[in-house]
């Protein structure tokens, strides 16, 4: 059996999806320290957690997608890198080299077939499309992030926003810096 690991991390709180290839309910957990951990401890925390959930899957887990950072987002940076640094470590202890990174207008467009849909909507559109009723953000966004993992290697989709939402995270167009022009110095 192979599975899919969808992974929704923030400094508060971490959202976990695991699906399988047999069509078996989901694993949702959601994964929430003390507010009264900072730094290392929390870093520490956050992966022993992770770690436990998603071991029973070691050397099972076909893809995985991560939820990236959006341009706007607020908080400790730091601290975001360091969480997002530890998830990454723990899947490749896992056997996941390299997860997708989906950017949160992406994941929108794939559950949704809008880049700027809401949360609420992001909810009601997972319980239609695959009859799951999830009431936790973190924890529906793990599972649509699931769902694309699965998505890149099934290849099961014939929703064109599903396909392009998938296809745009593996072909996204590099950005150039911006050509300076360098006038002559004058004699």
């Amino acid at each position: 059996m192979r599975y899919f690991i969808g992974i929704d991390q923030a400094l508060q709180k971490i959202g976990l999806c695991v699906l399988s290839d047999q069509e078996e309910p989901p694993l949702l957990t959601l994964i929430r320290p003390s507010p009264k951990l900072r730094g290392t401890p929390r870093l520490l925390y956050l992966r022993d957690q992770m770690t436990e959930v998603l071991s029973p899957f070691k050397s099972s887990v076909a893809h995985a997608a991560l939820e990236g950072q959006s341009y706007g987002s607020q908080g400790d940076l730091d601290q975001l890198g360091q969480i997002n640094g530890i998830v990454q470590l723990v899947l490749a202890d896992l056997g996941v080299d390299e997860p997708m990174i989906v950017p949160p207008a992406t994941l929108k467009l794939f559950v949704t077939g809008s880049g700027a849909a809401s949360k609420p909507r992001m909810r009601l559109l997972t319980q239609k499309t695959w009859g799951i009723d999830i009431d936790q953000d973190d924890l529906c966004d793990a599972h649509g992030l699931a769902r694309m993992a699965q998505e890149y290697i099934l290849k099961r989709s014939t929703l064109r926003h599903q396909i392009q939402a998938v296809y745009s995270v593996y072909h996204q167009k590099k950005r150039k810096p911006p050509v300076r022009k360098v006038l002559p110095k004058a004699l």
